[in-house]
């Protein structure tokens, strides 16, 4: 996943240097805003978000702990924790449904849990922690680039409708950045990593035209794989 303001950072100015002339710089600000804009001889605020599911019944309280980017974390640590204890050739594929309620207490059961189940018999099992139910699976490892431990994540209750998806998640990470820079006045950029997969640029195009909120910002880039961004406007041309 794409998580790094950097990466944000330098694709945006890439884009802008290929597309825009620009021949200014990128620097660090004092977050807020996460960096600034130098360009004929204006200092624009340029704040990064991510864009990631939204799921029913979560509140913007557990939102931030229970992302899939968050469990993808958690992976990456459960096998670097855990590996010495896979046996050759064999893969341990573990299934999480988000959202998980009080993540940071989950985390610390599971772990115990996992220790546990590693050190007993060699079989699938369903692991529950406190009614959260992770699909524990083995797999053959062909080669040593797969990883000793993996994650696939699902959603409990998701929304379906990708458009309408789209529009909730950005309608979040608008209003979320727009409080966090209330006190910035003038012009103001934003660039938005594209972290729910289902998305394209132009579902973001259209759900900046479908959202009600006269949002602040007089650009916003969408940041997806190999640092293409695409900057999304609330009028076609």
């Amino acid at each position: 996943m794409r998580t790094d303001e950097d990466y944000a950072k330098n694709s945006i100015k890439t884009y802008l240097e290929k597309n825009l002339s620009f021949t200014g710089d990128i620097i660090e600000g004092e977050d807020p805003p996460d960096y600034y804009v130098l360009n004929n001889n204006k200092k624009i605020p340029l704040e990064i978000t991510t864009a990631e599911s939204i799921y029913n019944g979560e509140n913007k309280r557990n939102r931030r702990k229970t992302s899939t980017e968050s469990v993808a974390i958690f992976c990456d640590e459960l096998n670097n924790e855990f590996k010495n204890l896979i046996l050759p050739g064999k893969s341990l594929m573990l299934a999480f449904k988000v959202p998980i309620a009080d993540f940071s207490k989950f985390k610390k059961q599971f772990r115990t849990s996992l220790k546990k189940f590693l050190q007993g018999k060699v079989s699938n099992k369903i692991l529950n922690i406190n009614g959260e139910l992770v699909d524990a699976r083995w797999v053959t490892r062909i080669n040593d680039k797969r990883k000793a431990v993996s994650g696939v994540i699902g959603v409990k209750n998701p929304i379906i409708n990708i458009q309408e998806q789209t529009r909730l998640i950005l309608e979040e990470r608008i209003r979320a950045k727009e409080i966090k820079l209330k006190k910035i006045n003038g012009e103001k950029w934003l660039g938005i990593i594209n972290n729910y997969p289902l998305a394209e640029h132009e579902n973001f195009s259209q759900a900046l035209r479908d959202t009600s909120n006269n949002q602040t910002f007089s650009k916003i880039f969408v940041i997806g794989d190999n640092s293409e961004v695409f900057e999304i406007q609330k009028t076609t041309n």
